[in-house]
């Protein structure tokens, strides 16, 4: 699970966009409890894909607010 979380965090930097970024944060979440519930390993793996997703959704509204910026000013 965290490996497919950390997989849909780096498709949305490529591919998938926003519907990788929502995987990520849900397999991330999911991922996290089954670690913790069956003492596993991989929890750096998720925390990383949770920061991608983070970041991905950081610099997507980021990009979302001057698209929208650069559109009022014309």
């Amino acid at each position: 699970m965290a490996i497919l979380s950390l997989m849909a965090a780096a498709s949305a930097w490529v591919l998938t966009g926003p519907l990788g970024t929502i995987a990520a944060v849900v397999l991330g979440f999911v991922a996290l409890k089954q670690i913790k519930q069956r003492d596993e390993g991989g929890r750096e793996l998720v925390i990383m894909a949770l920061v991608a997703a983070g970041v991905s959704v950081v610099l997507g509204t980021l990009l979302l607010i001057s698209g929208i910026a650069m559109l009022s000013s014309l």
